[in-house]
């Protein structure tokens, strides 16, 4: 069995970014081989500045760049990149122009519990949080069958008793 790599501290791992953009792996390639230089979605740029961009599915970093310029894409520019435009289903179509893309060899692995929630973007401030040891380990199936009322790991007691559906007899509409 091979030894375990301990992933880099947050100030390694993001350099001087604040926000890792997910980026599923054909795109990112693309972006990593200089093919492609706008990312594409559907709203406005929230980090228009320097970035570290994060393959989706690996949990690995594997560059930094600049998102330079974030606006609507033109008629010209939807046709351009039909390809990209004919696999999304957005209302708009924003184009965040990438520049200053530097490789980072090797990529840096990210920590799964770092990772987890993140949609689009990932925050450096987490992975800081779990180098303090802020973040706890994912709840496990044992977990909830531990002896004693409170669980290090685990959600509460409170947690684990809550349900989505209105007690026995009450209609969902019923006011408290």
């Amino acid at each position: 069995m091979a030894p375990k790599v301990q992933p880099p501290a947050a100030v390694v791992a993001f350099g001087n970014t604040a926000y890792a953009l997910k980026i599923r792996p054909y795109w990112l390639g693309q972006i990593l081989r200089g093919e492609k230089r706008l990312e594409i979605r559907g709203c406005r740029c929230a980090h228009p500045e320097k970035i570290t961009l994060m393959e989706t599915g690996t949990l690995l970093l594997r560059a930094r760049a600049t998102i330079a310029e974030c606006r609507l894409m033109t008629d010209t520019e939807m046709v351009e990149n039909h390809e990209a435009v004919s696999a999304l289903d957005y209302k708009e179509y924003w184009a965040w122009t990438l520049t200053e893309v530097k490789i980072l060899d090797p990529p840096i692995p990210v920590p799964s519990i770092v990772a987890r929630g993140s949609v689009t973007w990932m925050l450096r401030a987490r992975w800081e949080a779990w180098d303090k040891g802020l973040l706890r380990k994912p709840a496990t199936i044992p977990d909830f069958f531990t002896a004693g009322a409170a669980s290090t790991t685990g959600p509460s007691a409170s947690s684990r008793s809550r349900s989505r559906s209105p007690p026995s007899g009450q209609d969902s509409e019923a006011k408290p």
